[in-house]
C-alpha cells in the first residue's frame, strides 16, 4: 500500500485535501464521527503495515485474512476511542497533535530564516508545543477541539496541495538533513511561506466556519 502511494502520489494528495476539508470544516460539528474516522484510518494503516512487515500478505488468502483482521481491529479501536470514558484521552491527544503541528511549523519557519539548526531542537520545539496543547485540552476541551480540528484539517489540506504544486519541505527529510549536518538548500525555499500562508488562511476560515 505504501509502495502504491509512492507510485501514485496524487492519490495521497486527493485523500489529504478531502480529509482536510472535512476535518477542518466539520470536525467540531461531527466530532465523534470525525474522531471515529481518523482513529479507524490511522489504526488500519498501522495494522496493515505491521502485517506487511511480518510478511503476512504474500498470498491471496493471507492478504484477505490480514485485511479482515486489520479492519476488525481498527473498527474496535475506533469504537473504543469514541466511548465517553475515553473522550478525555481523545481530547488530550487531539490537543497534543495540534500543538505538535504548531511546533513543527514554527521551527520550520525559523530554519527558513536562519538556514540551519540542531536536529534535537526540532523535536524539542514540537514536544513543548504538544505538551502545551495537551494540557490546554484538559482545561478547555471545546476550544481546543475547535482549534485542533481546524489546524489539523488545514495542515492536511495544505499538505495535499503540495502533492500537486510541489515545493513543500518534507519534515522527515528536514530532520534527517539536520541530523546528518547536511545543507537545507533545496528543502526550505520561499515556497514555504506560500504554504504557511495557505495554512494560516485555511485555519482562520475553518475556525470562523
Amino acid at each position: 500500500m505504501v509502495r502504491y502511494l509512492d507510485e501514485y502520489p496524487w492519490i495521497a494528495g486527493v485523500l489529504l485535501i478531502c480529509g482536510g476539508i472535512f476535518v477542518g470544516m466539520f470536525g467540531i460539528r461531527y466530532f465523534t464521527k470525525v474522531l471515529w474516522g481518523v482513529v479507524f484510518l490511522m489504526a488500519l494503516m498501522l495494522l496493515l503495515i505491521v502485517c506487511a512487515v511480518f510478511n503476512l500478505m504474500n498470498t491471496t488468502l493471507w492478504f484477505f485474512i490480514s485485511l479482515f483482521v486489520s479492519i476488525a481491529g481498527a473498527s474496535a479501536l475506533a469504537w473504543l476511542a469514541t466511548r465517553e470514558f475515553a473522550l478525555n484521552i481523545a481530547f488530550f491527544l487531539l490537543g497534543g497533535a495540534g500543538g505538535f503541528f504548531v511546533g513543527i511549523m514554527i521551527y520550520s519557519a525559523i530554519l527558513t530564516i536562519v538556514g540551519s539548526g540542531p536536529a534535537w531542537a526540532m523535536i524539542a520545539v514540537a514536544a513543548v508545543f504538544a505538551i502545551i496543547g495537551a494540557v490546554l485540552a484538559l482545561k478547555n476541551a471545546k476550544m481546543i477541539v475547535i482549534f485542533s480540528t481546524a489546524l489539523i484539517g488545514s495542515y492536511w489540506f495544505m499538505k495535499g496541495l503540495s502533492y500537486f504544486i510541489g515545493g513543500y519541505p518534507n519534515e522527515a527529510e528536514i530532520y534527517s538533513a539536520l541530523a546528518n549536518d547536511l545543507s537545507l538548500e533545496g528543502y526550505l525555499t520561499n515556497m514555504f511561506w506560500m504554504y504557511l500562508a495557505i495554512l494560516i488562511g485555511s485555519f482562520c476560515f475553518c475556525t470562523w466556519w
